[in-house]
């Protein structure tokens, strides 16, 4: 899979409403670039002497980025403002932040915009209210509950599974997992055609009516299930029942030859 550079980040965050004035808390980032390469950034939000207000701050101590020790200048936003402990429904929905540029030794092209998803769901109406955003400000001691970027650096195949339908399904060591190929079924409407091979192996002869191949459940291929083992059709009962009555057979044929062989060994005895 050929890497993905980051383009949006979500944060999901409470900042501690009854820290003092100058508090930092630090979000850190990680970005990665159009080559798969990862760079750190650290966003730090200060608390602010206005009541309710945190100023923010990027910065970087990557060699490769360009600026790295105040890139306050990058953010389109520089302070988040709350309001009985949530997000002011005023905050600008489009944050980004852009003009990240790396050095020319690294051969990195330079960052695209990253947007920096501040709601969840973006409030309406003029002045705007309501909106839903995961950052929050609370008398909690300030956390992270969620930080995540969409990009991704380079993945090879490390592993292929069956899913539910047929899916094969590759796991790559970037961790991402996507569709490589689907497993078809065949409907053949004559099996008492098939030749067999051993080991509960058939294969269709010139005789065989075998429909062409389609996904599972469609054209009446039966359907597979992922992650499982198909468990045994045989009636577990009369399987038993059978097995009694020939562990009983064969009891009374030992029975029937150590009969006459008692019966050999007298006869000879007689004689002599």
């Amino acid at each position: 899979i050929p890497p993905v550079p980051t383009s949006s980040i979500d944060i999901g965050a409470n900042l501690d409403a009854a820290a003092a004035t100058g508090t930092t808390f630090t979000f850190p980032l990680q970005v990665i670039d159009s080559l798969g390469g990862g760079h750190q950034f650290q966003l730090k939000a200060t608390k602010d002497a206005t009541a309710g207000k945190w100023n923010l701050t990027l910065s970087s101590d990557d060699p490769t980025v360009q600026g790295g020790a105040d890139l306050t200048s990058k953010l389109s936003l520089t302070s988040l403002t709350f309001v009985n402990g949530a997000l002011d429904p005023a905050t600008d929905p489009a944050v980004t932040i852009s003009g990240l540029t790396y050095t020319s030794t690294s051969g990195v092209p330079d960052q695209g915009d990253i947007k920096w998803n501040l709601w969840k769901t973006v409030p309406a109406g003029t002045p705007p209210t309501g909106g839903v955003s995961g950052l929050t400000q609370f008398s909690q001691a300030s956390t992270i509950s969620n930080l995540t970027q969409n990009g991704s650096p380079v993945g090879t195949l490390a592993s292929v599974s069956i899913a539910t339908g047929g899916l094969l399904m590759g796991t790559y060591t970037n961790g991402l997992q996507k569709e490589v190929g689907q497993l078809a079924l065949s409907v053949i409407q004559n099996p008492d055609s098939l030749l067999g091979l051993g080991n509960n192996t058939f294969r269709g002869t010139a005789n065989s009516n075998i429909l062409p191949p389609s996904a599972p459940s469609a054209g009446g291929g039966g359907q597979i299930i992922g992650q499982s083992l198909e468990g045994s059709n045989v009636d577990i009962a009369q399987e038993f029942t059978d097995l009694i009555t020939f562990q009983r057979s064969y009891q009374a044929s030992s029975k029937v030859i150590t009969t006459i062989d008692q019966l050999t060994m007298d006869t000879l005895n007689l004689k002599t």
